[in-house]
């Protein structure tokens, strides 16, 4: 069986979306910017000891207006690619940033040197395809663009919704 490894960095382990932004203040389509803050990250060991083709990452980041009210959540679910090698390693997901008032889906591919090491996160520039999205998200396409932070990740949305 393989190896879990876990990374907590707040004290809350639910979010309760309900009570954050109020109506005026939630995203919409648009442009419009989130700050990310982690809160957790897991990997799951599939197959030998140490990454490797196959191995997955789940994490949660919380989500906050510019004024750090908070928003909601960014769940994410990634795969290591085969091809990477010990400071170059691929990872391909899925993951949804959940407000009150509906998620935006985006495919990801991005770069680690350990997918294995819970503490590390992406800390390179990338911009997302946006997938579709629900509620007030429903039809999203666009684009976000996500840049490292002293506190966290900066995501900058560039969204057009409706069918």
């Amino acid at each position: 069986m393989g190896t879990i490894r876990t990374l907590f960095t707040s004290a809350a382990a639910a979010f309760v979306i309900s009570a954050s932004a109020t109506a005026q203040q939630l995203p919409s389509c648009g442009p419009f910017q989130i700050t990310l803050k982690l809160d957790h990250i897991e990997f799951f060991d599939d197959r030998d000891e140490g990454p490797s083709t196959g191995d997955r990452r789940i994490g949660r980041f919380d989500t906050f207006l510019m004024d750090d009210t908070p928003a909601g959540a960014f769940l994410f679910a990634s795969t290591t690619l085969p091809g990477g090698e010990p400071g170059d390693y691929h990872e391909f997901g899925h993951a949804r940033y959940t407000f009150d008032h509906g998620t935006v889906h985006i495919s990801t591919l991005y770069t680690l040197a350990d997918p294995s090491d819970t503490e590390h996160t992406v800390t390179t520039d990338y911009t997302y395809p946006v997938l579709g999205g629900t509620g007030a998200f429903a039809g999203a396409r666009g684009t976000v663009h996500t840049q490292a932070t002293e506190d966290g990740r900066l995501h900058t949305f560039d969204l057009v919704c409706g069918d």
